[in-house]
């Protein structure tokens, strides 16, 4: 049977490379280990995978620091999906691992959200305006958005009329001022 896909798992704990790579493989995937986040981008160099599954607390380099290189070097579609793994969460670092770089390796300042897209929305039945479409999982602490807006996520949309105000606090929340 051909493998199911191709799955670089790199963490510096052996226990863990073992235990995830045998219940991998026996899920019917290839599966290339390595403890060295050099290595892991050696390997990410040379050739290419469908998942990488990274540790971000390693010696020489971060789980971040590596995905933050693979973005700045591959092509969009051709990068794999990414699982980042820790021991040491906290929501100062989950907020930092959701911050896009603006440049490679450099994360955007909070405050300057940027559409993802626009689209032709009716606030009123006689015209459409030209909307600025928000992704959530982009958002920062301290990014402002102000209507007319729409503010999308994978399960739910936000939309904020003209006048109304979206402000994004330090733990990630949509605090809406609707205008009156």
């Amino acid at each position: 049977m051909a493998p199911r896909g191709s799955i670089l798992l790199v963490d510096d704990e052996e226990k863990i490379l073992k235990t995830l790579s045998r219940a991998l493989r026996e899920d019917g995937h290839e599966v290339v280990i390595t403890a060295s986040s050099r290595d892991a981008q050696l390997l990410l160099e040379r050739r290419g995978f469908d998942l990488l599954v990274v540790d971000n607390r390693m010696p020489e380099r971060s789980g971040l620091e590596i995905i933050r290189d693979l973005a700045a070097a591959t092509p969009e579609g051709e990068r794999p999906q990414v699982v980042m793994m820790t021991a040491h969460a906290s929501v100062e670092s989950a907020i930092k691992l959701r911050q896009p770089a603006s440049r490679p390796g450099e994360p955007r300042q909070s405050g300057k959200a940027e559409p993802a897209s626009r689209r032709k929305v009716w606030f009123e039945a006689d015209k459409a305006e030209d909307t600025p479409v928000y992704d959530r999982a982009t958002l920062m602490p301290g990014d402002m958005i102000a209507g007319p807006a729409v503010i999308e996520q994978l399960d739910s949309t936000t939309l904020l009329f003209p006048g109304d105000r979206a402000n994004v606090d330090p733990y990630l929340n949509l605090i809406v001022e609707i205008f009156a």
